[in-house]
């Protein structure tokens, strides 16, 4: 049986860049804010960091 990935709507992927960017200031560093959070909205903490480099590139943060 193949394991089908989930997939997130473009709203929920740019919600959850936005909350680990601002949790990061709680955390030494992004990569401990996104293990906090990932587990919490029930996705893989790949998936967040993908969303997150994706959300900065729209925003020209890089």
């Amino acid at each position: 049986m193949k394991n089908k990935s989930k997939r997130f709507r473009p709203e929920f992927r740019d919600r959850a860049a936005r909350m680990v960017l601002e949790e990061e200031k709680n955390h030494p560093s992004l990569c401990s804010a996104v293990m906090m959070i990932a587990p919490k909205l029930d996705i893989h903490p790949d998936t967040l960091s993908k969303s997150i480099r994706l959300h900065e590139r729209a925003d020209g943060l890089q």
